[in-house]
């Protein structure tokens, strides 16, 4: 049986990358009581789980990644918690837009919209029909597991480095 890692919203994590190194996270909404939360993901890839200092400049529009994500990988201790006194305020990390494509209607697709307050999931506010081309850009709905999320960080991180090798040729 897992321990239980007591984390809050605000807190900040380092993810394993299925590749190699670390990239660090920060749940804005949900906690233990919800078995995960609202997590954005940054590409700062570290040989070491990162501490304070190399998450200190990270904003929310910085973030590669946005998911709903599950807690196992905080409390089974694979992603340890970075100790950091940076303050947290909602406000700066918004709970953003989501969109899925329709399965039996690919030219079509569904944006929903969630609430700012709780831990947001729980306060499903709308869900529009829209063409596909609308959700272009935003974050995929779903709740993704803590392996998802370290092999989707990965390939991200992995794809954004490699661009910028290109670049320097």
């Amino acid at each position: 049986m897992a321990n239980r890692v007591d984390y809050e919203e605000g807190h900040w994590f380092a993810v394993p990358l299925r590749t190699s190194g670390y990239a660090p996270g920060i749940i804005v909404r949900g906690g233990p009581r919800f078995k995960g939360g609202l997590g954005y993901f940054f590409a700062v890839r570290s040989d070491q789980p990162p501490n304070g200092l190399d998450i200190a400049h990270l904003t929310a529009d910085q973030a590669i990644f946005i998911t709903w994500f599950g807690d196992r990988g905080i409390i089974e201790g694979r992603w340890p918690l970075i100790l950091t006194d940076r303050p947290f305020t909602r406000e700066e990390w918004p709970v953003p837009r989501f969109g899925r494509v329709d399965l039996c209607d690919p030219e079509w697709g569904r944006i929903t919209e969630y609430s700012q307050e709780e831990n947001g999931r729980d306060l499903h506010i709308a869900e529009t029909r829209v063409p596909v081309t609308d959700i272009a850009g935003l974050p995929e709905e779903g709740t993704a597991s803590a392996g998802y999320v370290e092999v989707k960080l990965a390939i991200l991180i992995d794809a954004l480095e490699q661009s910028k090798e290109k670049d320097l040729e």
